[in-house]
């Protein structure tokens, strides 16, 4: 008869081991999962031989503590490891335990040695077998169902293992052992199985998550875009890397800041307001723009769009998304803005171009006809002296039409890039101006304007187009009078000039052009008094066909002027113009 303790230390000693030895297998699994090595993909099959390993050890150790379940017949929980060394490690984890357990078994020896091998095999090949049927169907391994079914089942197959006790023992192990044992394979599977089932999932989340922060932040780094959260009072608590490469500073100088505090934007206005009050009704947004000064003191343009973020209770959180620098896109956007403003001012220059140059040519062409009809009908009966005076208008009227049409090819060749070639040849710019004074002085004189001419005695010759040299100078001479008052005096000079080059400059003192219309009257077609009641009469095309036959000789071209005081046009050829002054000759001046 055993004392007290010896029953319990007979019966509860070794239950209470073999639930200690199944807790920590549990706890052993879970330490292995969470290893380095376990998550990564290159060590999979060290990983599944540590799980074989594991439960092969823990199987092996409950054989050392057996339960007595009937006087001499022993057992333990050996089958639920043996079971679940498939189901969770598959084929390397099941060979690796059945193995152990089936040389331990070996090693203990005993009259039940045969049975014990078998049981042991048995329990390897089905839990391996569960493990690709499971496989097959992308179940859950570990559901406590399918589980307590697996149970159930090797306790059936493994039935047969009782044939091989000795014959006194059979009967006893078939109707008082074996269901205790699959009560115990039953429970034990069930219980350990979920709970490893469930710690491995968790650790396979775990995992998951690791891969997915990583991939987030591995694509945070290589994005062109930066990534930024903002907590419930809208301040910055994240920016990735991105941000330091965009603007030059590192992403904790605007933490704990807001938007609105870090823009070098003034945010009292209606784009601002409406972007706060978004922010406030916790509504997304895209495409927000601002403007930022980066570390190097230029300033970019910056886009985000934005989703607000809500915990599980629905309490608003902050707000998550990306940031874009769009510099070069709103610069592109501005370029082609400009262009199209440009090409609608060009082409509202051009028609009012074609309106005034109707008139332009009207006005000779009606002198023309006009008097040629009077020539013709001999209105005049026979007025030899007015047929004369018809003649000379219809000369002069013929005169202006040509070179109204002169201008006018001319400078469309400029533009068109098929300028005539220059005609170089060695020009005196005294003879320049004297014939230049003819042609314009008749004007002068009708309009009480003065012409003076200034002219260097030290002035070389000159290697130019002489026609389009001639050209310049009377165009220039032209339009200084057109728009000269009686009275006033229209001064030209040219000379050397100290750094290098030769300067022709007219200067007037007529109605002067505003700083900001210059470039209006600089561009082609341009007129300032664009309308056709417009006091001075002219083409629009004076000056920047100056400009064009100056730039064809090298030269440059420059305007000053303000209004009610006149204007200084100066046109500078370049030093290689100038030729070997010739002998010194009389300073020739004209007035």
């Amino acid at each position: 008869m055993d004392t007290f303790w010896e029953a319990i230390a007979r019966g509860y000693v070794p239950f209470i081991a073999n639930i200690g030895l199944l807790a920590l297998l549990a706890w052993s699994v879970s330490a292995l999962a969470r290893s380095p090595f376990a998550l990564q993909a290159k060590q999979t099959k060290t990983a599944k031989a540590g799980l074989g390993l594991l439960f092969g050890v823990t199987s092996a150790g409950l054989m050392f503590v057996p339960i007595e379940l009937e006087p001499g017949i022993f057992g333990d929980g050996r089958g639920a490891p043996l079971l679940l060394a498939g189901v969770v490690g598959g084929p390397i984890a099941a060979v690796i335990t059945t193995t152990i357990v089936a040389l331990t078994r070996l090693s203990i020896g005993g009259a039940g040695v045969a049975s014990g091998l078998v049981y042991v095999v048995t329990l390897g090949a089905i839990g391996l077998t569960y493990h690709y049927f499971i496989r097959s169907r992308a179940a859950a391994a570990t559901d406590v169902k399918r589980l307590t079914l697996l149970a159930a089942g090797a306790s059936v197959a493994t039935l047969p293992v009782v044939l091989l006790l000795p014959p006194e023992k059979q009967v006893a192990a078939l109707m008082t052992i074996w269901p205790k044992l699959t009560i115990a394979n039953i429970v034990g599977v069930g219980v350990l199985g979920s709970l490893l089932g469930r710690e491995i999932q968790r650790l396979k989340w775990e995992a998951a998550l690791v891969r997915s922060e990583q991939r987030f932040r591995d694509f945070a780094k290589s994005a062109s875009d930066w990534y930024w959260e903002t907590n419930a009072e809208l301040k910055f608590i994240y920016v990735s890397e991105r941000y330091r490469q965009i603007t030059g500073f590192e992403g904790a100088t605007i933490l704990g800041r807001t938007r609105h505090q870090v823009t070098m934007e003034e945010t009292n206005t209606e784009k601002w307001t409406q972007h706060l009050a978004d922010l406030h009704s916790h509504r997304p947004f895209r495409e927000f723009s601002y403007k930022l000064r980066t570390a190097d003191g230029d300033v970019i343009t910056i886009a985000i769009n934005g989703v607000p973020i809500f915990g599980a209770g629905g309490e608003f959180m902050g707000y998550r998304g990306i940031g874009t620098d769009i510099t070069q896109r709103v610069e592109a956007e501005q370029a082609i803005l400009q262009a199209r403003d440009k090409a609608e001012e060009a082409n509202r220059a051009k028609s009012a171009f074609l309106a005034n140059m109707s008139h332009e040519l009207r006005t000779p062409l009606n002198a023309i006809i006009g008097f040629s009809e009077v020539i013709r009908d001999q209105s005049a009966k026979a007025d030899i002296a007015k047929y004369r005076e018809y003649a000379a208008d219809i000369h002069d009227s013929a005169q202006h039409l040509t070179s109204l049409i002169n201008d006018i090819l001319d400078l469309s060749k400029v533009e068109s890039g098929a300028a005539d070639e220059l005609d170089e040849e060695e020009v005196d710019i005294f003879d320049i101006a004297a014939s230049a004074e003819r042609l314009v002085q008749p004007r002068a004189a009708e309009g009480g304007v003065l012409l003076e001419f200034e002219i260097s005695q030290d002035s070389p010759p000159l290697s130019a187009d002489a026609r389009k040299l001639k050209q310049i100078l009377v165009n220039l001479l032209t339009n200084a009078v057109k728009f000269s008052p009686r009275g006033s005096k229209v001064i030209t000079r040219a000379c050397p000039v100290p750094d290098g080059g030769y300067m022709i400059q007219v200067c007037d003192e007529g109605i002067g052009i505003a700083a900001e219309d210059i470039p209006k009257a600089m561009s082609l077609f341009g007129q300032i008094d664009g309308g056709l009641d417009r006091k001075y009469e002219g083409t629009g095309l004076g000056l920047p066909l100056i400009k064009a036959l100056t730039e064809q000789h090298g030269g440059s071209f420059t305007l000053e002027s303000r209004p009610d005081v006149g204007t200084t046009v100066t046109v500078l050829l370049p030093t290689e113009r100038l030729l070997p002054k010739r002998p010194p000759q009389a300073a020739k001046a004209y007035g």
